[in-house]
C-alpha cells in the first residue's frame, strides 16, 4: 500500500474558485447593467407622446409672403456678379476690383466707382435678401451658401 499515490480531491479545488468567479460576475453585472440600459435608451426610437396629430402636422403650409427661402430664391436671378460691370469697364484690372471692395468693406470712401457701380446693381438682390432675412422662419444663412444650393438644383 503506497500512501503516496493518492491525489487530493477535486471538489476542492472548484469550491474555492465558485465564490470568485460568482464576485467577478456579480461586479460585471452591476457595471454593465446600466451601460446597457443607457445604450438601448439612446438607440431607441423617443416616443412622441400624444396627442401628436400627424394630419394637421402636414396640413400646415406657410404663406410665401412669410417663407424666407421663397425670397432667397430670388436673390440668384436678381444677383449681379462682378465679371458683368468689369466687363462694362475693361480699364478696370480684376485684382483692383477685388483690392477695392476689399477696402469698401473697412471704409466705403476707398472704393472705386466699379466697385460702387456693382454695389447699386445689386441694390434689388440684396433688399429681396433682407425681406427674406426678416421673416420668422428665415436662418442665418449666407448668400452663397443659398446660390450654390439652388444652382445645384437647377443642374
Amino acid at each position: 500500500m503506497s500512501i503516496a499515490t493518492e491525489q487530493p480531491a477535486q471538489p476542492r479545488r472548484w469550491r474555492l474558485l465558485t465564490p470568485r468567479k460568482v464576485s467577478v460576475a456579480i461586479v460585471l453585472l452591476l457595471v454593465a447593467a446600466p451601460l446597457g440600459y443607457r445604450a438601448i435608451e439612446l438607440l431607441s426610437t423617443p416616443d412622441v407622446g400624444e396627442p401628436f396629430d400627424l394630419e394637421a402636422f402636414r396640413a400646415y403650409t406657410l404663406p410665401d409672403e412669410k417663407n424666407a427661402f421663397t425670397h432667397y430664391r430670388k436673390v440668384p436671378a436678381l444677383f449681379v456678379s462682378d465679371g458683368k460691370v468689369l466687363e462694362t469697364d475693361p480699364s478696370v484690372k480684376p485684382q483692383d476690383f477685388m483690392a477695392s471692395v476689399t477696402a469698401a468693406l473697412e471704409d466705403w470712401t476707398r472704393a472705386i466707382p466699379a466697385v460702387r457701380k456693382w454695389v447699386a446693381l445689386n441694390r434689388s438682390a440684396l433688399d429681396e435678401w433682407k425681406r427674406g432675412a426678416d421673416c420668422e422662419e428665415g436662418l442665418d444663412v449666407l448668400p452663397d451658401a443659398v446660390a450654390v444650393q439652388t444652382n445645384a438644383g437647377a443642374a
